[in-house]
């Protein structure tokens, strides 16, 4: 609401960094629940919200409420303006219940009527993202190609993995803490086109050159080129050398129809339909079957396919993820 402004670094210990308590800090919204704790993850009551509110707006006097339910002094002006500014109405005409837990409903209600009732326009049948031609979901975000051609995303957004780029794109790929996309502004021309990343530093380091499509996974993407090679590249979050220690960007020669990405291994369709994996194998997961596929997919320490009889199959840890250690 206040487009992200800047603000120094806040001195909170059980905060790491954060823009959005930096500026409430700054703008002396928030004095937080000690000299140096914010109790980030505490539940937000009515009368805390109209206090943030309140100062907000710069401390302004009011009428005395009428509520019979508002004790603490700290509570009185800042509840006084909210009703003044018919921002509350309270629980009841005698009652604001200073101490319940602020809803999700009761804020935006309240940063509706502080923001004066702003007109909107309301479609009821259409989406908020567009008409959409595809979805793809990552770990805890997820992104949709519109039919412009143009991203959205939504979710977690920790290392940036929601903050699409512009520009218009062929296809798009999710992985646990990136997302990838093959761009369309030159991708007719040149049997490919550019790949772009978003989200962890050191996902987004995208090599050079055409590519047909692209998949991500968690810590490495890996794309197949306008010549049908596949290259992959990161590095995983873990590794304290900066290097993928399990092999998951050593791609084996030859051409490709399909590439797959998962966790700590990748896997590919080669040309004569045949599949190979690389990376990780403590769980049997680059250990393909034999045979001719149609699709491959790689998943977080297994992976399956389709084969050409239409037959699926899958290797790895299959019923064994309960075991894993993250």
């Amino acid at each position: 609401m206040e487009k992200k402004p800047a603000a120094p670094a806040h001195s909170f210990n059980d905060v790491r960094a954060s823009g959005a308590v930096s500026w409430m800090v700054d703008r002396a919204i928030t004095t937080g629940t000690s000299a140096s704790t914010f109790s980030p993850d505490n539940p937000l009551t009515r009368a805390q919200l109209a206090a943030f509110l309140w100062r907000l707006e710069g401390k302004p006097e009011a009428p005395a409420h009428s509520f019979g339910d508002v004790h603490a002094g700290w509570q009185q002006v800042p509840v006084s303006w909210m009703l003044d500014r018919a921002i509350t109405t309270g629980t009841s005409a005698s009652t604001f219940s200073p101490d319940l837990p602020l809803t999700r409903a009761h804020l935006v209600t309240f940063l509706y009527r502080y923001k004066n009732e702003p007109a909107v326009t309301i479609d009821p049948d259409t989406s908020p993202c567009g008409p959409l031609k595809t979805i793809a979901a990552g770990h805890v975000h997820s992104c949709g190609l519109r039919t412009d051609n143009t991203v959205i995303c939504c979710g977690d957004n920790l290392s940036g993995q929601t903050d699409a780029p512009s520009g218009t794109f062929e296809t798009i790929a999710l992985g646990q803490h990136h997302s990838c996309g093959i761009q369309a502004d030159n991708a007719e021309e040149l049997n490919g086109g550019r790949i772009t990343c978003w989200g962890l530093t050191g996902l987004d380091d995208v090599p050079s050159g055409t590519f047909k499509t692209v998949t991500a996974g968690n810590g490495h993407s890996c794309g197949i080129r306008s010549d049908n090679t596949v290259t992959c590249w990161g590095t995983s979050i873990f590794s304290e050398h900066g290097t993928d220690e399990y092999g998951r960007t050593d791609v084996p020669p030859g051409t490709f129809k399909t590439v797959t990405a998962g966790n700590r291994h990748s896997c590919g369709i080669r040309s004569d339909n045949t599949v190979i994996c690389w990376g990780a194998n403590d769980f049997g997961q680059t250990d393909a079957p034999s045979g001719t596929f149609k699709t491959v997919t790689a998943g977080w320490e297994h992976s399956c396919g389709i084969r050409t009889d239409n037959t699926a199959t899958c290797w790895g840890a299959i019923g064994l993820w309960t075991d894993l250690l993250y």
